[in-house]
């Protein structure tokens, strides 16, 4: 911009903050904490910018310079990250700026989808320097962070959304008398989730009917088959950079799992190696290992 030099760059200079935060990390791992109620909250700006007469302006985190001012060590040369509305490749700004922008099957046929922008962002790619697959934990932070970026765009269609989920049809004042609500404050309007939408309750709850139904009709299953990642598999050690360890790359841990889970279903569901499947389920875990005293 041409008034460039009449603001300046804030990062978290509130002296009221607890500095012990920001100390250099003694974990490998990054995780983010989501505080029961804040379900309606938007996700909280982590730049603000402050110009020379005090104006105070919030980066949030659909703007293209979020990520280059959240992660200037990644983005060393102020490239733009993901918006709204970036067009997808051989699509004019105008055309993805067109009025027709509002109609989720026109978006999502010339804009680039946020969750698109971040995988591409993640991919490997020989001769070219990708600065974030070298951040090592803060590669972990910048995951982290997106992907609650991901999420919340999906829970914003959500909320935006609720007559085309027929979210009437859950909610209201009949739903509350019968969860026996009787404080007035208590009763209101809920943001219903779709049985699509991953992890959320009805989702469950569809996925454990069906597996019993499977159950009903087939009878009790002759198979349980764990398979557990190593981060030690020569396909993910062999792609480390020198230095690098399986907590610098989780992007690499979880293809290289994604791709053995593949030739597994192949090798059960295809080749038939332990007998011809009839019906299945199965379930991908997170798991984290503790010690106990």
């Amino acid at each position: 911009a041409d008034d460039l030099a009449n603001y300046r760059v804030t990062l978290n200079l509130d002296h009221r903050l607890d500095q012990r935060r920001y100390n250099v990390p003694v974990t490998t791992k990054v995780a983010a904490v989501w505080v029961e109620g804040n379900e309606r909250r938007k996700f909280e700006p982590s730049v603000t910018i402050y110009g020379n007469n005090r104006t105070r302006k919030c980066i949030q985190p659909f703007y293209g310079y979020y990520d280059p001012l959240s992660y200037p060590l990644f983005f060393p040369r102020g490239e733009s990250g993901w918006h709204q509305g970036l067009p997808k490749d051989k699509i004019t700004m105008e055309a993805a700026n067109d009025h027709h922008g509002d109609d989720p099957d026109w978006n999502s046929m010339i804009r680039v989808s946020v969750r698109d922008y971040y995988c591409y962002k993640f991919q490997m790619r020989h001769g070219i320097f990708n600065p974030i697959l070298h951040g090592r934990r803060l590669f972990q932070q910048f995951a982290v962070d997106m992907y609650i970026k991901v999420e919340s765009s999906r829970l914003d269609y959500v909320r935006n959304n609720q007559k085309e989920i027929r979210a009437d049809l859950y909610q209201g004042l009949m739903d509350s008398i019968q969860a026996r609500e009787s404080p007035a404050s208590a009763v209101g309007k809920r943001t219903v989730l779709p049985a699509s939408f991953v992890g959320g309750g009805r989702n469950m709850k569809r996925r454990y009917m069906d597996a019993i139904a499977l159950v009903q009709k087939y009878g009790k299953p002759d198979v349980f088959l764990t398979m557990t990642s190593n981060p030690k598999w020569d396909e993910i050690t062999r792609e480390f950079e020198p230095g690098q360890t399986p907590q610098d790359r989780p992007d690499l841990v979880v293809r290289v799992f994604r791709a053995k889970l593949e030739d597994l279903k192949k090798q059960l569901f295809e080749k038939h190696i332990l007998g011809k499947v009839i019906a299945h389920v199965y379930v991908v875990e997170f798991q984290k290992r503790g010690t106990f005293c």
